[in-house]
């Protein structure tokens, strides 16, 4: 019996995300890096609901829905990665060139578009926990457009903050980190039971 925490914790996200991202813009909307943060909240959002309504979702052996919602899942994680490596970026202050944001952005385009036309998640099994993903052949892919940007985010984070001499920028610094690497684990156990690991 899946627990009604599994299903409705989800969409607490979806709201607090929509929420924070209302409290960024208010707070100034004319900066670019907040704008990019709003985004990425926007992201972490539709993140949540993707996963709320896959897991709310019959069985699959019932229905497709499950494996309509999670086919929107990879593609949200993918934005939410790159718009937090671009975040990261602005937030540091570290020197980027344009092109490399752009080419992430346009893998993270080609991967939503693999997801959405079922190569990347092929169908949905049931597990101990829930609704798992059947991985597709362009799983991998996707692993190297997701994780890319969040691993190189984390080591920006780690050297901004060894660099950083004021206590306050360093705090700062280290929330943002401790909280991506918090995501980082979480999103990471959670495919973890499509690979046959419990």
């Amino acid at each position: 019996m899946v627990s009604v925490a599994y299903i409705v914790l989800p969409f607490l996200v979806f709201i607090i995300c929509v929420f924070l991202a209302a409290l960024v813009l208010n707070s100034n909307w004319r900066s670019h890096t907040n704008r990019v943060f709003a985004v990425f909240l926007v992201a972490m959002a539709l993140w949540g609901l993707t996963i709320f309504g896959m897991r709310s979702s019959p069985s699959p052996s019932e229905s497709n829905l499950a494996y309509q919602w999670e086919k929107w899942v990879f593609g949200a994680i993918v934005a939410t990665s790159i718009l937090f490596f671009h975040f990261t970026l602005l937030f540091t202050r570290t020197r980027f060139s344009r092109w490399v944001l752009r080419a992430l952005y346009a893998l993270g385009a080609m991967v939503w578009g693999l997801s959405l036309g079922g190569v990347v998640v092929t169908g949905m099994q049931e597990k101990f926990y829930g609704h798992a993903p059947v991985l597709g052949p362009a799983f991998l892919v996707y692993l190297v457009v997701a994780y890319v940007p969040i691993v190189s985010a984390l080591v920006v984070l780690a050297r901004s903050l060894r660099r950083s001499r004021s206590n306050d920028e360093k705090n700062r610094i280290a929330y943002v980190l401790l909280g991506a690497l918090a995501s980082f684990i979480g999103g990471t156990t959670d495919f973890l039971p499509a690979l046959g690991l419990n």
